[in-house]
């Protein structure tokens, strides 16, 4: 039980960190979108 216990919460950190990445690249094309337009 707890080896799959961890394992979901390793699948969880991945899935989070992978959240963030798209998140901050998003917020990276925003920044240059805002500098072209202005």
């Amino acid at each position: 039980m707890l080896a799959s216990n961890s394992s979901a919460q390793a699948e969880l950190q991945r899935a989070g960190d992978a959240v963030q990445d798209i998140a901050r690249t998003y917020s990276q094309v925003d920044d240059g979108a805002a500098g072209v337009i202005a």
